[in-house]
This record gives structure tokens, sequence and C-alpha cells, in this order.
């Protein structure tokens, strides 16, 4: 995710390892895997980077660097929280934005997840899903790379109850 959501945080803040499951398909139409939203005051503005769609996995998916993207999402986050009340740790967290260049999806969104990760005291372990370099869809792919860690535990969001075999992992007692 693109400067994840807070539930996260709290995901990475509860696990010994965290997988960025950057070997899955990016999803197709709106995704947070490349934008996030921003309020200001009672108005809502997407921040969005500009990637160069296709149906590949999320660590293939390129960054648009010609465009003036930077600039742009400095000027939305200074607009949206340059009055909030932690700005400036804020902004020491992503202020890098500017001088790094992200040629992938998977590294910008990963980079930032960790800092912040960091910046909160969390002592996981990251590691990326393609670096198992498995060939299986799904759950299945998921179970495989979380015995290969010697998990009993699997956390996850509310969304994967849409999609996740709990069988599965309840089978193995994960």
């Amino acid at each position: 995710m693109y400067f994840p959501w807070a539930g996260l945080f709290d995901q990475i803040k509860n696990c010994d390892i965290f997988v960025h499951y950057d070997d899955a398909i990016l999803p197709q139409g709106r995704s947070f895997c490349s934008r996030v939203q921003l309020r200001n005051g009672l108005k809502s503005h997407w921040m969005s980077l500009p990637i160069k769609k296709s149906k590949v996995s999320i660590n293939k998916v390129r960054l648009d660097n010609t465009q003036e993207w930077k600039k742009k999402h400095i000027r939305m986050i200074k607009y949206s929280l340059g009055k909030a009340k932690y700005f400036f740790d804020i902004w020491e967290l992503i202020k890098d934005i500017e001088e790094i260049e992200f040629e992938t999806l998977d590294k910008i969104n990963a980079y930032y997840t960790e800092k912040i990760s960091a910046f909160l005291g969390f002592k996981t372990k990251f590691v990326f899903s393609s670096s198992y370099k498995l060939n299986l869809k799904s759950s299945e792919h998921l179970l495989q790379i979380c015995k290969l860690n010697g998990a009993t535990t699997y956390i996850t969001g509310h969304g994967a109850r849409n999609f996740l075999n709990h069988e599965i992992f309840e089978k193995e007692n994960i």
C-alpha cells in the first residue's frame, strides 16, 4: 500500500515477520497499492502514483517517473497535513521522496512502510514474498510462506474473508 492506513501498522506491530506480498498480481481498477486518500477538513483527495498498468505482479509495476508526481504529492501532503499536531514528524519521514528514485511500485511501498514501522519502534522483520520463489496461487501461496517461516498465526485484514481459504490454514494449525 502507498502510505498505508493505520490498521496495517497495527498488524505489523503484532507480528514477528511481515511479508510484502509483492508477487501478487496488481489489482485492476482502483487499488490502495498505488494511491492513498488524504483529507483536508471535510474534503477528501486522492494522491495516486503514476504507474504503467498491466496485469503483472506488483514487483514488476513500473512508476512513470517522466511525470512530475513528487512535487505534487509533497504539495498535497503539506496542504492536507500541514496543520496537524505531528506534521513535523510526518515530514521527517517522507521528505526524502523527492531525492530517492523509485523504479517500481513494490519498492516505494516497502520503503515507506518499513521506515514508518522503524519510527514507531517496531522490531518486525520484513521480507518479500517473491524471495520464496513459489509457484502457487492465492491461499496456498500464503500458507506455504507461513509454513516456511514456522508461523503459528497469520494476521490479515478483514478483506481477506472474501478470498482466503481459512480451512487449509486451520488444517495446518495456523
